[in-house]
C-alpha cells in the first residue's frame, strides 16, 4: 500500500516536470543553474492522488435481482479479512423473486465456506415473515421499499483452534464494521 502511493506520488511529480516544465533561472552570481517546481503543485497532486486511491480501495459492490429490479450493495470489508472474504450472489429463482441473496464466502487456500448471508427483501414480504427465523434487519429503506437482513452461520464452519476458524471468528467480532458500511442504492 505504502509503495503504491510513493509510486502514485513518483509518477505525478515526472508528470508535472514533463507536462509543466521547470522553471529555469540563474543563481545571484550567474555561476549555477537550478530548477524549482511549485510546491503548490506537488501538494496539490498528492492530496488528488490519496484522495483517488481511497475510493478504489474503499468499497466493493455487487447487484442483487428483487422482483426484477437490480440493486446495488456498495460495502467494504475489513482490511484484515479483504484477502479472504467476498460477497456472492446466489440465484434465488425458488423464491419467486420475493428474495435476493448474497452470501458472505470466506477463501484461504483451499479451505472456503459461507460464513454469513446478506438477504434483500421487499419489505412487504419482511412483514410477512416476521415470526418465522428469518436474518436480523440491518437496514430498512422505505424509500425503495426493501429490507437488508444479515444471518450469521448456525454452526462453525472449520473445525475449532485452526488459522480458518479464528479468522472467521475474528471476522463475526468486527462483524458491525462490515454491516455499518453497507449501502443501498436501485441500479
Amino acid at each position: 500500500m505504502i509503495l503504491k502511493k510513493l509510486f502514485c506520488i513518483f509518477i505525478a511529480i515526472i508528470s508535472i516536470t514533463t507536462f509543466y516544465g521547470c522553471e529555469r533561472r540563474l543563481d545571484n552570481d550567474n555561476t549555477s543553474i537550478s530548477e524549482e517546481m511549485d510546491n503548490n503543485q506537488v501538494d496539490d497532486i498528492k492530496e488528488n492522488v490519496e484522495v483517488e486511491e481511497e475510493i478504489i480501495d474503499e468499497t466493493s459492490n455487487v447487484v442483487i435481482l428483487l422482483e426484477d429490479k437490480e440493486y446495488k450493495i456498495e460495502y467494504k470489508i475489513p482490511d484484515t479479512f479483504k484477502e479472504y472474504v467476498t460477497l456472492k450472489v446466489e440465484a434465488t429463482d425458488e423464491n419467486n423473486g420475493d428474495m435476493g441473496m448474497a452470501l458472505v464466502h470466506f477463501k484461504k487456500g483451499d479451505k472456503e465456506a459461507n460464513i454469513g448471508t446478506l438477504a434483500l427483501y421487499t419489505t412487504k414480504k419482511y412483514e410477512e415473515m416476521q415470526g418465522t427465523p428469518i436474518p436480523t434487519e440491518i437496514i430498512r429503506d422505505e424509500q425503495l421499499g426493501i429490507v437488508v437482513g444479515y444471518a450469521k452461520p448456525q454452526d462453525a464452519v472449520f473445525e475449532p483452534d485452526t488459522e480458518e476458524y479464528n479468522l472467521v471468528l475474528e471476522f463475526q467480532q468486527s462483524l458491525n464494521e462490515f454491516i455499518d458500511s453497507i449501502k443501498i442504492t436501485e441500479n
